[in-house]
Formats: structure tokens, C-alpha cells, sequence
């Protein structure tokens, strides 16, 4: 089997690639999503599903290790339960962060040195300690070749939960969805077609 990775918000767009190119490198991938969600994480190619909401993921998985951990949910309820499976020199890979909506809202002073400190110590110190931390960024700088070749490729597809008509009240409702983060997918408007 290939290097373990655990892929936490496995069902949600980045997720769902995330586990299509890990598979397609061939790891091994445990997958963190909602019970409703399991079968599409499951199409995708996950090796393994957990259902966070029948207990808290850390302790289905309390006797599993890990190499590199994905977080594509955040919070620092994630990274606690996720810590204790990290293997020694293993990673931490978060794209949102300690502090969840942290791209939807301002810092105060306080919260942004601490969340800096945070991420200082953490990068700088990981090495030394068991794991490390790596705080992704929300949109990389990539370019249009580099896409093709990591993602379009490798055959990745986001998993799309809905499309809905061009029209005021289907968007209206895909956008409340959306603000939930608990879509299941992309939700596609149908530029053409209208209710």
C-alpha cells in the first residue's frame, strides 16, 4: 500500500480532488466527511470512509497513522484530534486554518498576532517536534499550465452537488447552501437554462 494520508472535509471541493490525486499517486486515503456525503467520497476513490457524525473522527481512528494530514475544514478542534495520528516527521496540511471563516471576517490585533505567532512557532519549531505544520495558501499562485498538469491531467474532477437554472430564487438558494459549507460539492448555475 502507499503512503496513508487522511483527507479531513473530504466532500467538499478541494477535498474531493484531494483524494483523486493522492489516489492517483497511489496512497492510501482515509476520508473525513458527513454520513450523506460517504458514497460520492467513496466514487472518488477514498480506501476508507469515516462518518464524522456519528463520533468524533480522532477516536475512530485513535489506533491509525498517518504521514500527511489534509484539513479542508479547520478550526483547532481538528488539528487536536488529528495530532495524535500524525507518524513522526509526518505533516500537517491545512488550507483554512486554526480559526474557521477566518477569510470571511477581520482579525482583531490580538487575533492576527496570535494566530501569526502561532503559525511562526509552529513552522519553525515542527521540524523539531513530531509533525509539521504547513498553513496552505487559499489561492496559489497557479498558472494555467500547472493546473492542467496537476489536476485536469490526473483526471481530478470536483464533485458537483447541484446545478441550478440561471433564475433569482434557484441562486438565492444555492448560495445560502454554499454559506452552510456543507453543500456536499459545487453547486453549478446553468447559464443557459432558467426556471
Amino acid at each position: 500500500a502507499g503512503v496513508r494520508c487522511l483527507v479531513v472535509g473530504a466532500s467538499g471541493a478541494l477535498g474531493t480532488v484531494m483524494v483523486q490525486l493522492l489516489k492517483k499517486s497511489g496512497a492510501h486515503v482515509t476520508a473525513v466527511c458527513s454520513g450523506k456525503n460517504a458514497e460520492t467520497v467513496r466514487g472518488m476513490g477514498a480506501d476508507q470512509v469515516i462518518d464524522y457524525t456519528t463520533k468524533p473522527f480522532g477516536e475512530q481512528l485513535a489506533a491509525d497513522k498517518f504521514v500527511v494530514v489534509f484539513d479542508f475544514v479547520g478550526g483547532t478542534e481538528v488539528q487536536r484530534e488529528s495530532a495524535p495520528m500524525i507518524e513522526r516527521g509526518g505533516m500537517y496540511v491545512t488550507a483554512v486554518g486554526r480559526v474557521k471563516g477566518w477569510q470571511f471576517r477581520k482579525f482583531t490585533t490580538g487575533e492576527f498576532c496570535g494566530a501569526l505567532g502561532y503559525m511562526m512557532r509552529a513552522s519553525c519549531c515542527g521540524c523539531f517536534g513530531k509533525y509539521t505544520w504547513a498553513l496552505a495558501q487559499p489561492y496559489p499562485p497557479l498558472t494555467a499550465a500547472i493546473w492542467k498538469e496537476t489536476a485536469l491531467d490526473a483526471g481530478a474532477r470536483a464533485a458537483i452537488a447541484e446545478e441550478v437554472p440561471f433564475a433569482e430564487a434557484p441562486i438565492r438558494e444555492a448560495l445560502r447552501r454554499v454559506a452552510t459549507h456543507h453543500a456536499g460539492g459545487r453547486l453549478v448555475i446553468n447559464m443557459k437554462r432558467s426556471s
